[in-house]
């Protein structure tokens, strides 16, 4: 769910609360609603009101940015030692 959010700011596309629950793929709708709440609790998504205030924006924290620079840094570097 995260590599969606990251994928999809990267892309600088909006994608909100509701096109990630509906993601059956995922889980149910109660499941991935937790889930984003767990994210939103750790500090790696925060969620910004959308225009009319009804729909919410998720965005990924400056910290989830940070662990998939250094996920990025980490595969470079098995990729050389190969």
């Amino acid at each position: 769910m995260l590599d969606k959010i990251v994928v999809c700011a990267h892309a600088k596309q909006a994608i909100l609360v509701g096109d990630i629950i509906s993601i059956a793929g995922l889980g149910s709708q109660a499941t991935l609603h937790g889930r984003l709440k767990n994210l939103s609790a750790m500090g790696y998504i925060k969620m910004a009101a959308n225009g009319g205030g009804r729909k919410k924006e998720v965005l990924p924290t400056k910290m989830a940015v940070k662990r998939y620079e250094e996920m990025s840094k980490r595969l470079e570097k098995a990729a050389k030692a190969i």
